[in-house]
């Protein structure tokens, strides 16, 4: 299970600390919605933490990402999910529906 924090604890995923800003990736591909998601999770980061993180369509080396995307329609989320990475099953064919998951590089 996926537990939101406001401390450090081993195996978690920073979204914002002292050395980290984790931008949130979309494929500028995908339905302009997920977009206008990412751009409203970034306001909600910026209000709760003071600090903003950027949306972008490209991943870096050393990035540590936030991935939003739409089955069949991000390169990010179907190459995630044919490497296996990524376990769709629980969203593949649903409407109005996400699923979080902490994938390791």
């Amino acid at each position: 299970a996926i537990c939101i924090t406001g401390s450090d604890s081993q195996g978690a995923f920073a979204i914002v600390s002292t050395n980290v800003r984790a931008p949130i990736v979309v494929d500028a591909a995908d339905a302009e919605v997920v977009s206008t998601a990412a751009t409203a999770v970034r306001s909600d980061i910026a209000a709760v933490t003071g600090t903003g993180v950027v949306v972008k369509n490209t991943l870096a080396a050393g990035d540590l990402p936030i991935i939003a995307g739409t089955i069949g329609s991000s390169s990010f989320i179907d190459t995630m999910v044919s490497n296996g990475t990524l376990d769709v099953s629980d969203v593949k064919g649903q409407w109005e529906s996400y699923g979080l998951q902490i994938v390791s590089n």
